[in-house]
């Protein structure tokens, strides 16, 4: 059973401070490694599963918000994987460190997930 809007939204909410608070500390100590594996496990991947969901669960209470969400989502997921590829380059190359990580946090993670949220308009 698919969830609905208000659930995807309250499991983003609860797992973003911990997910965000991780990776700018496991930056802070140039573990940019852990950051790239921890992308595809929980509690970001609650965050990446319920991004993908939302713009489905979303159609059936708002049609017309539902491709806001859908187009934020993707950017969203597309950002995912910039920022997976910034992590694994820092790991590999002196040229890339924690303040291109920790603005790459804030740029493709934080603020596009915000985009995300910002679409979602029913309670």
């Amino acid at each position: 059973k698919s969830m609905q809007v208000p659930e995807y939204v309250r499991r983003v909410e609860a797992a973003r401070p911990a997910v965000f608070r991780l990776f700018t500390e496991l930056a802070g100590v140039n573990r940019f490694k852990d950051i790239s594996d921890d992308l595809n496990i929980d509690p970001f991947d609650t965050i990446v599963q319920s991004v993908y969901y939302l713009p489905w669960a979303l159609l059936k209470v708002d049609p017309a918000g539902a491709q806001d969400c859908y187009d934020a989502s993707v950017e969203f997921l597309r950002s995912v994987q910039r920022f997976d590829r910034l992590c694994i380059e820092a790991t590999r190359s002196p040229d890339v460190d924690e303040e291109q990580v920790l603005a790459g946090l804030t740029d493709l993670l934080d603020v596009k997930l915000e985009k995300v949220l910002s679409t979602i308009r029913v309670a």
